[in-house]
């Protein structure tokens, strides 16, 4: 677990400054600091790819490129699975060049470390917080959960359109949707900055709602299991949810620790919206807002707590911002505020390693 504690903490350090040295450097078109970024983002991908039974389902994943390996273009893989047509295709697609298992997990990993940096295009200098609260958050979930992992880092990019061009937000998010169907709740995207949501940017209400949804978590999941259009979901999805299997949630410290995160970010989302004055930051905090009340509540189920990662997970990018709001108060609360944010988080990453949080530990490499 120590190797494993000190090279996760590497990779965050690693991580953090070698982007943070590439983006510092001005008057460098952003094709040139992609391709310099490259280095770097292979590093971290090699040692990603390379893991061996490192991840809940890592086994399942491997087994499912090695199946398309051996039938190749395979239609009965596709209709007869659960997996999803895009992550079907770039495995297939992957499979043309090597049989390797390792490759294909070190291709996924340099997509999504892609991803996070062309959804950053507009604000390059946040890439390198960008990356550490990844590590921090969605590291250990990544290395279980790949297809939604590549989905929500797509959800990332169209996020990066909302003022460019609609319809690249659109196709994107329908990528997002065909690598994981669960992000079919990010189509609430294009309705959420309605004038009439206008309560969504209400911090008190945000917070009184999130509260409600917390508390009465039990009593609201059953509701809104009632009312879901399962028919939307795959047969194994529809199952699971009719199963009424559960997850066992802690009501411990670290569990309450991370509600005090959402809550923290939602009590300062008026600050942070006023200093961007950014309708992609105000579309993402009202996501996010939508995204960890439905996880208060569904959380309860194996399937549906997956619905709303996709929105829970833009903590990633509103936490960056956060940061970058309170380096421009130069007050020691500021100070103290930022290191303990920095501190909890790097906790909550060692304490994952040692509880071994999503099968992220022990790490092996071994490359197959």
């Amino acid at each position: 677990m120590l190797f494993t504690c000190i090279l996760y903490l590497s990779m965050v350090a690693f991580a953090y400054f070698t982007s943070k040295i590439i983006v510092s450097k001005h008057n460098v078109s952003l094709s040139t600091t992609y391709l310099r970024l490259c280095v770097p983002f292979s590093i971290l991908s090699i040692i990603i790819g390379g893991r061996y039974n490192v991840g809940a389902d890592w086994g399942n994943y491997r087994d499912y490129f090695n199946d398309i390996c051996k039938y190749g273009f395979d239609f009965s893989l596709l209709t007869e699975s659960t997996i999803e047509p895009l992550y079907w295709l770039l495995s297939w697609c992957v499979s043309l060049f090597t049989s390797s298992s390792s490759v294909f997990f070190t291709v996924v990993a340099f997509l999504i470390f892609s991803l996070l940096y062309k959804s950053t295009t507009d604000r390059l200098y946040i890439l390198p917080l960008v990356l550490f609260f990844f590590f921090t958050n969605l590291f250990g979930f990544s290395l279980n959960v790949v297809r939604q992992s590549i989905s929500i880092a797509f959800f990332f990019l169209a996020l990066s359109y909302y003022d460019i061009n609609k319809m690249k937000m659109l196709l994107y998010i329908i990528v997002s949707i065909l690598f994981h169907y669960s992000s079919m709740l990010t189509l609430l995207a294009f309705i959420l900055l309605d004038k009439r949501l206008k309560f969504l940017d209400n911090r008190m209400f945000c917070i009184g709602a999130y509260l409600v949804t917390l508390f009465f978590a039990s009593f609201l999941n059953s509701y809104i299991i009632s009312l879901l259009p399962l028919d939307l979901f795959s047969q194994k999805y529809v199952e699971n949810v009719l199963d009424d299997s559960t997850f066992e949630l802690s009501s411990g410290l670290g569990y309450f620790s991370y509600k005090m995160i959402d809550l923290l970010l939602i009590y300062t989302s008026c600050n942070v919206r006023d200093y961007y004055s950014d309708k992609k930051i105000d579309l993402m905090y009202r996501c996010f807002f939508v995204g960890v009340g439905l996880s208060n509540v569904m959380g309860f189920s194996i399937t549906l707590a997956r619905v709303p990662y996709t929105f829970v997970y833009l903590k990633i990018f509103l936490l960056s911002y956060l940061f970058i709001y309170l380096q421009s108060k130069k007050a020691n609360w500021s100070i103290l505020l930022r290191s303990l944010i920095v501190c909890f988080f790097l906790v909550g990453l060692i304490l994952a390693v040692y509880s071994s949080s999503n099968l992220c530990s022990p790490y092996n490499f071994k490359w197959l």
